[in-house]
């Protein structure tokens, strides 16, 4: 599964540089950023590559991760939606009734990871997932964040 990230900030690095040492990984990284040259510095840490454009990477990749601050969600959604197969967002603040209009009709993960998946000892809390979205891309999403700590669903209005 190729992962995109479409942020490179904090929380971004943390799950790069995890998936980067993990048994079970990503077969390609890529990075992108708002022009700060974080995507550069960390694809070049973890072997990724950084693409020019969030178009670009919401069509290379099969998973984006939605890092970007909550702020610009009106601004990059329209940018990604419909492109990937699956996004997993870690925006706080941000409920799935604001992600998932924002990005229909592409599926969406809500997740709280904190920065210890860096070193594959994260707690990821995730909301729910029909069976259709586990026999999919989000199912595969939830397996590659396994590999970066301990993953617990909690309902939407907990997270």
């Amino acid at each position: 599964m190729i992962v995109g990230f479409a942020g490179s900030g904090n929380m971004a690095a943390a799950l790069a540089r995890g998936w980067a040492r993990a048994s079970i990984r990503p077969a390609a990284m890529l990075f992108t950023d708002s022009g700060s040259g974080r995507a550069q510095a960390l694809a070049a840490e973890v072997g990724g590559t950084r693409l020019g454009s969030i178009e670009d990477l919401a069509d290379q990749a099969d998973l984006v991760v939605l890092a970007v601050k909550p702020a610009t969600l009106d601004v990059v959604a329209p940018r990604i939606a419909g492109r990937a197969r699956g996004v997993i967002s870690v925006l706080g603040a941000t409920p799935l009734a604001t992600l998932e209009p924002a990005l229909a009709p592409t599926p969406v993960l809500r997740t709280m990871p904190n920065l210890a998946v860096e070193v594959g000892r994260g707690v990821i809390c995730h909301t729910p997932l029909s069976d259709e979205e586990r026999a999919g891309v989000l199912g595969e999403a939830l397996a590659l964040l396994g590999s970066l700590g301990s993953v617990f669903e909690v309902e939407k209005d907990e997270i």
